[in-house]
């Protein structure tokens, strides 16, 4: 098993409190098990999901399913205000407007963006692979990432135990 920070620790912010990893597995039997019994890190339940497929967007037109090597516009998009400028000199921060959908909510990098939603769907409708929530199809060493699972009730003596693992008890929590 590998794993790794998405964002590494360096780059977060200080009152960031969350952040995803990702986890390659030797066996889809593993990969299987950590998606149907969840996992545990600092006293939090984790509820890891296969990866699914992306869109490529190109950072010179912001347009999807190409890249900036193969882009054939002569001149660049800003991902944040739509003008013809390069995303990071661009001085209109504040300024949103999406190169896809001519929305002024978001900008062209927004994971909200109806356009990339829809690419999204379509690729992972017409990737087999990502159909399933399993392993069996997957191969061994395939990726997937853990994002916090929400809480269903909240109990004074903390989370469920682990399957397979001996529950510990805290004597000073039985004499307080």
């Amino acid at each position: 098993m590998a794993a790794r920070w998405i964002k590494p620790p360096r780059r977060r912010e200080n009152a960031q409190r969350v952040a995803h990893a990702m986890f390659q597995m030797s066996t889809p039997e593993t990969a299987n098990k950590l998606i149907y019994d969840g996992l545990y890190h600092n006293m939090e339940r984790l509820r890891p999901v296969k990866d699914k497929k992306e869109p490529m967007r190109c950072l010179k037109c912001q347009r999807w399913g190409h890249m900036a090597k193969d882009c054939r516009e002569t001149s660049d998009t800003c991902g944040t205000c739509a003008e013809n400028h390069r995303t990071n000199t661009c001085t209109a921060y504040k300024t949103l407007r999406c190169a896809n959908c001519d929305s002024k909510t978001h900008g062209s990098w927004s994971r909200q963006c109806p356009e990339f939603l829809q690419c999204c769907h379509d690729l992972n409708t017409h990737t087999p692979r990502t159909k399933c929530h399993t392993s069996p199809p997957m191969k061994p060493g395939h990726r997937f990432s853990a994002h916090p699972m929400p809480q269903v009730t909240s109990s004074p003596l903390g989370p469920p135990p682990i399957p397979g693992r001996q529950q510990q008890t805290n004597t000073a929590d039985k004499w307080s």
